[in-house]
């Protein structure tokens, strides 16, 4: 929506911004300029915070009725209703057996993010020897995921979700993940590792996110707001943890760190192709007839 395209937008101008001016003032030159977007968003944070207290204040001239029906049709009448109870979002995931296998395809993205990530600022450092080139070629990698991720949420996700399916979709970029990687395997080159993480990152930003989202259309409103608060929050940051964890580890391994990496990644980008027949298959038992394939 409009947010999430603002978002994008920003993302390309700092991205821009940094790639343009970083050989002009340096890396640290561009640190010390990062405090004009930080004071600009403190401004933003305060005025929408002064503007939300108008709302809050018109809010209760609102009367007693009305507020009985707003409440009858939101969520907070869900809420108001369930006893609360610490497991309540986990006993979900046993209701609807597609939950734990999307739970371990978030999972896998996130390690594949964090690895591919790594991998590429090993070749970077292997490339360049200068800190400002570094910057300038990590902030060009940005600006082009951003840029197509952009694209793809806009222009290519809905008619590949339509047309394509969203399974099919699910299962495409694996695929190529995993041939790309066994590529750069053969073939190590700076080149190759920005290609695949500007693919993989740009896809996650956009189609691969739809997707997720798809597959929640046929679950209760509970599930909604519980599982999926799990899965996006916890099991997201804590796939993050753990791929950190994953990383310190594997540096500790003697031999070919990037080759040990690479390894790694193509048993991931692999594992996850084999989680979508699954995925389908479980999402397939809660699902309406005629769900999108």
């Amino acid at each position: 929506g409009f947010f999430t395209a603002s978002g994008s937008l920003g993302a390309m101008a700092g991205a821009w911004l940094v790639k343009t001016y970083t050989p002009v003032v340096g890396s640290l030159g561009m640190l010390n300029y990062s405090a004009v977007p930080h004071l600009l968003l403190l401004g933003c944070f305060l005025l929408t915070i002064r503007r939300s207290r108008g709302v809050a204040a018109g809010l209760k001239t609102v009367s007693s009725r009305e507020r009985e029906d707003r409440a009858t049709s939101s969520t907070a009448s869900l809420v108001a209703a369930t006893p609360f109870r610490p497991d309540s979002g986990l006993a979900l995931f046993r209701e609807y057996r597609f939950l734990p296998w999307l739970l371990i395809l978030v999972s896998l993205i996130q390690l594949l993010v964090s690895l591919t990530d790594f991998t590429l600022n090993r070749f970077v450092e292997t490339a360049f020897s200068s800190l400002d080139t570094r910057t300038t070629y990590l902030a060009s990698v940005y600006l082009q995921i951003n840029i197509i991720a952009f694209f793809l949420q806009f222009v290519v996700m809905a008619p590949a979700l339509k047309w394509y399916g969203v399974f099919p979709t699910h299962f495409t970029i694996p695929a190529l993940l995993t041939a790309g990687f066994v590529v750069l395997l053969l073939y190590p080159q700076v080149a190759l590792a920005g290609m695949l993480f500007v693919f993989l990152k740009a896809s996650d930003y956009s189609i691969l996110r739809g997707a997720r989202e798809v597959l929640y259309l046929p679950v209760s409103l509970e599930a909604k707001y519980k599982a999926k608060s799990i899965i996006d929050v916890y099991v997201y940051r804590a796939a993050k943890v753990l791929s950190s964890f994953l990383i310190l580890l594997l540096r500790s391994l003697q031999g070919d760190l990037v080759l040990i990496v690479n390894l790694v990644l193509i048993a991931a980008s692999s594992l996850w192709c084999l989680v979508i027949p699954v995925l389908k298959r479980r999402w397939g038992e809660i699902s309406p007839p005629g769900s999108p394939p």
